[in-house]
């Protein structure tokens, strides 16, 4: 089989998926290579986006951690 046609097949196979959840981890399997994160850095963000998805109510505003670091740190 050609790349051409397994390209084909794959795509009439991605085609059919109907759950959202596994065409968005597919989509992050495909954007991966072409990302200029380290294997490390890609680690620690699938881990936050977890935690996020978790609980999205449990996240802070940019405001919010503004004020954290600046009482924290003076910045």
């Amino acid at each position: 089989m050609t790349i051409l046609e397994e390209r084909k097949k794959l795509i009439a196979k991605i085609n059919k998926i109907e759950n959202l959840e596994l065409l968005e981890k597919i989509s992050l399997f495909v954007e991966d290579s072409d990302t200029l994160l380290s294997e490390n850095q890609m680690n620690e963000v699938r881990e936050r986006r977890g935690e996020y998805l978790k609980n999205p109510e449990k996240v802070i505003s940019l405001e919010e951690f503004k004020s954290t670091i600046k009482t924290k740190y003076g910045f």
